[in-house]
């Protein structure tokens, strides 16, 4: 966390206006850090909860996978909360993130758990939490089935 700290200071306005910039607070950076910190234990558990699972479907004897493509906007509106939840959606077993381009994501769900668990988006909550960001009082899945339904 260190490095994104000092990355942070170093790069700050070379973003080409596409994102929020950070606060120019030190206490802001500190206060980011420690909720970073808090973010890690419950990221962990909720991979080891999505290794047990995914290790379920596979074991299985009908192998209920269900896996989808879906679409949604988030309301995180900087790079390192874009990042940081695209990222974390592909730690998370069952999750993968696709596409991750100017706060519109393509993630593939294999089972409806893995996608309900995306929709309830008490990860991008966390995350916003973390930056003092909007956090979403919803997120809306759009699910992909054609081709041209994939954002460019």
């Amino acid at each position: 966390m260190g490095g994104v700290a000092v990355s942070e200071l170093l790069f700050r306005g070379t973003h080409e206006g596409r994102f929020t910039p950070a606060p120019s607070s030190v206490g802001w950076l500190l206060r980011s850090v420690v909720r970073f910190a808090a973010y890690l234990p419950w990221l962990a558990y909720e991979i080891v909860v999505a290794n047990v699972y995914v290790a379920w479907l596979v074991l299985h004897p009908r192998l209920p996978i269900d896996p989808t493509l879906v679409r949604f906007d988030t309301t995180l509106g900087s790079e390192r909360g874009q990042v940081l939840l695209a990222q974390s959606i592909t730690l998370t077993p069952g999750t993968v993130t696709v596409d991750a381009s100017n706060g519109v994501f393509v993630v593939h769900c294999l089972s409806r758990r893995s996608r309900e668990g995306l929709a309830e988006g008490g990860i991008q909550r966390k995350i916003a939490s973390i930056f003092e960001e909007t956090a979403p009082a919803a997120v809306v899945l759009s699910d992909i089935e054609r081709p041209d339904q994939v954002p460019r």
